[in-house]
């Protein structure tokens, strides 16, 4: 029997919530298409997994409540299962657990039930928020499932973005001082790639769209040297590849500047947020002209940049070297 009722208790957590998303949206195959919300036990003489079985049958499932297979709190007679909570063990049931795209919200949704975790604005405050100003907690219940169809959106797409990375990016080695950095280059579309590069342990990512537009993206983990003279050398190329009238004397004069916080007003392609040591070359919410720089010449303005055994007046020799 497919099940018609999901009996929880009152104003039910993300945990119990994101159990019911998973019910209808990846296993639908296991309730009708119209089930609905119950905010108590069924009325029947049993506890535990009797309870949860005999209202299984019913068409019942039971969720946080009842002391069954989907109740992770501690009854009269069962401990608390303190390394789960309703979401984690209904994935473990349904043959979700290990999917990619469902990591971060399940990772989510046990912190929160399980170790309070959280923060202002977050899927479970706002939940609650709701909860506290609308009498109708449907209100709060689709908003929050609202949230949990985006968020399994931008999932599949980190999936495949780690997928992407792992068919055909490529892993470059630079040496930093006395350490080793990992770069990742890929040419995607795919927004997500800075979160998948970060989860396959790479230092920077290097991403080219399929417009010709670059973005630099480095992982705050990795405690990089500062972007400065990357950006001095991307600046100095791109200045170079047009019909700007640059000679040496200019790019020498102007190095500093070069390397300056935001836009420079004479190389519009390529932004510099020095505070998130990110250098765009236009994004979602800014529009840049395609640098004329390729993918070879940007693996080079990171290993001349990052290399703290070269000076700066090294670094800009060798830049003068190349381009004038």
């Amino acid at each position: 029997m497919k099940y018609h009722t999901f009996v929880t208790h009152a104003r039910p957590d993300v945990d119990e919530l994101f159990v019911f998303w998973m019910l209808t949206r990846l296993r639908p195959d296991l309730c009708e298409s119209d089930i609905k919300f119950q905010f108590s036990r069924p009325e029947v003489e049993a506890e535990g997994d009797i309870l949860d079985a005999m209202s299984r049958e019913k068409g019942f499932l039971l969720v946080g409540v009842g002391g069954g297979g989907l109740d992770e709190h501690s009854t009269l007679e069962l401990e608390a299962r303190n390394s789960d909570c309703a979401a984690t063990l209904a994935a473990k049931e349904w043959g979700l657990e290990g999917k990619l795209e469902l990591r971060q919200l399940l990772q989510f949704v046990l912190g929160n039930d399980r170790d309070a975790l959280g923060s202002f604005g977050d899927v479970a405050n706002v939940s609650r928020a709701m909860y506290r100003k609308h009498s109708d907690p449907l209100v709060a219940i689709n908003h929050t499932l609202a949230s949990f169809d985006a968020l399994y959106h931008d999932g599949q797409e980190f999936a495949e973005a780690v997928n992407e990375i792992k068919r055909c990016g490529e892993k470059v080695r630079i040496t930093s001082g006395e350490r080793e950095i990992v770069v990742c280059v890929v040419r995607s579309d795919n927004e997500r790639c800075n979160a998948a590069s970060r989860w396959l342990k790479a230092d920077i990512l290097v991403q080219r769209q399929e417009s010709g537009n670059m973005q630099i993206h480095t992982s705050k983990k990795s405690c990089l040297p500062s972007l400065d003279n990357v950006v001095r050398v991307l600046r100095a190329l791109e200045l170079c590849m047009g019909d700007r009238n640059i000679d040496k004397d200019w790019l020498a004069a102007n190095w500093q500047r070069l390397g300056r916080d935001g836009n420079h007003e004479h190389v519009e392609e390529w932004y510099y947020f020095r505070r998130g040591q990110l250098v765009l070359n236009g994004s979602s919410k800014a529009h840049k002209p395609p640098t004329k720089l390729s993918l070879e010449d940007i693996k080079w303005a990171l290993t001349l940049g990052l290399d703290t055994a070269l000076s700066e007046s090294a670094v800009q020799d060798m830049v003068l070297s190349r381009v004038v």
